[in-house]
């Protein structure tokens, strides 16, 4: 028995790692923007730098539900034209948490970070880039 449970130990150790790494909690050097979705999830997503700036390039989406993350854009909407960026990277953590890499901010202002999920909901969060 004692040696299953030193067996056991250091996976629940791991685990433990792993949901942390995917938090929408503050640490007081990022920022967390909050929003509700199409269909009513609330979503937080933190950014990984505070401001947000050009050189942000990550992000973490956490949702109150379980939904799988598949589509992380940004735009920023210019008058009458708009433009968007390079392809993000989505990595789905928990069933309710993903992290977004390569982001790619490439000027200041008001960004739309466009977020949808497997099941069909959706939402825009409003990103200030200094």
């Amino acid at each position: 028995m004692r040696s299953f449970v030193k067996l056991l130990l250091p996976l629940i150790s791991i685990s433990a790692i792993s949901f942390a790494d995917c938090s929408c909690e503050s640490n007081g050097n990022d920022v967390v923007l909050k929003a509700k979705s199409q269909q009513g999830k609330t979503v937080l997503v933190r950014m990984a730098t505070k401001p947000v700036t050009k050189a942000t390039k990550e992000a973490t989406v956490c949702t109150d539900l379980s939904g799988k993350l598949n589509v992380a854009k940004l735009w920023m909407q210019m008058g009458e034209h708009g433009h968007g960026s390079a392809p993000t990277q989505i990595t789905q953590e928990t069933d309710n948490c993903a992290s977004v890499k390569k982001i790619s901010f490439v000027m200041t202002g008001k960004w739309d970070l466009q977020l949808g999920f497997e099941d069909g909901d959706k939402l825009t969060v409003g990103v200030e880039v200094k």
